[in-house]
């Protein structure tokens, strides 16, 4: 996949654009990040623990030469403890030229989000966390909240 600067905070669903996200599973929630912002997904890997690291730091991890560190976006969002599931899966996207990996628990779909498809996030979201979303999809199954990335990587 091409290289591409992370540039969701703004929801292109919202302002007259389509877009396309990925979904991924945390626990039994799906999220969803714009698919122009992953460069890549893989299985989970071994990952080196970064001893010292703020908790929400999985690990770093060398994947073909290339050292990144990984975050667990679950602890990052501040979801509850959740238990491993087999087929974890890693997203690599692209953040200021570098890459970093959010460890997930499993990937969905990638889904065709039209002109006015992401709704604003609802208004009782407070705190850190509502910084972390710009806006829900819903469709005849779930409700997927379209994270924000740059301020989940930061």
């Amino acid at each position: 996949m091409p290289e591409h600067s992370l540039n969701v905070g703004t929801p292109l669903g919202r302002t007259g654009h389509s877009m396309d996200i990925v979904t991924f599973y945390l626990g039994d929630v799906l999220f969803g990040i714009d698919i122009l912002a992953v460069q890549e997904i893989v299985r989970q890997l071994e990952v080196t623990k970064a001893y010292g690291s703020p908790e929400f730091v999985y690990g770093v991890l060398n994947l073909r030469g290339q050292i990144m560190t990984i975050i667990d976006i679950g602890k990052k969002l501040g979801l509850d403890e959740r238990e491993s599931k087999q087929g974890g899966r890693i997203i690599i996207v692209n953040s200021s030229n570098e890459p970093i990996g959010l460890l997930v628990d499993g990937i969905g779909d990638a889904l065709h989000v039209e002109p006015g498809g992401i709704k604003p996030p609802p208004a009782n979201l407070g705190g850190v966390q509502a910084v972390y979303f710009c806006g829900v999809v819903s469709t005849e199954e779930h409700l997927i909240g379209v994270l924000n990335l740059e301020p989940v990587l930061k």
